[in-house]
């Protein structure tokens, strides 16, 4: 990865431990430990809802999140959750983004957004910000996926692994009273 947490941490990423099949890199700088983190954290919050949905990350905490009528009204309701906070943050959203959302996400400095994918016109848009990194899940279905780990989530820590079944919200598919 190009850093770690911080600059002066190596780090990388090994994939094919589990079903989550990582994201291709459309466009942007390389990614780095926080960067793969906070996207991975977007889009699991993004994908929890069935309606339109963005999520806005800083430092591997949400600072925004929302549903809408669609993707752009999402992503503007997220961010102006805490815009100051938004600014250089990572956004996620379960829709594909369209050349109308690509303007909204354009018009503030986000270092990175994820999407199931990138309509051209959007791509156009969000291309003219080079650094930005957008990326989709990999489309790669044949990887062997691991399956002894599959649904878990592993962490060290001082002198071991944690490791835990994955969360799923269920509640959230369900209609609110």
């Amino acid at each position: 990865l190009r850093y770690g947490e911080n600059p002066h941490q190596p780090a990388a990423l090994y994939e094919g431990f589990g079903s989550h099949p990582g994201f291709t890199v459309l466009q942007g700088k390389a990614l780095s430990y926080t960067n793969l983190l906070d996207l991975d954290a977007a889009a699991r919050i993004a994908a929890e809802f069935r309606e339109p949905s963005a999520v806005v990350i800083k430092h591997t905490n949400p600072c925004g999140a929302a549903t809408g009528d669609g993707p752009v009204d999402a992503y503007v309701r997220a961010r102006e959750a805490d815009a100051v906070a938004a600014f250089g943050g990572i956004v996620g959203l379960n829709r594909p983004i369209d050349a109308e959302t690509a303007r909204a996400i354009v018009s503030t400095f986000i270092e990175a957004v994820t999407a199931p994918s990138v309509t051209d016109d959007a791509r156009a848009i969000l291309g003219t910000k080079v650094n930005l990194r957008v990326v989709v899940p990999a489309a790669d279905d044949t990887r062997d996926r691991g399956e002894s780990v599959e649904g878990l989530e592993l962490r060290s820590i001082l002198g071991g692994v944690l490791v835990q079944a994955r969360d799923v919200v269920r509640e959230a598919h369900a209609e609110w009273p």
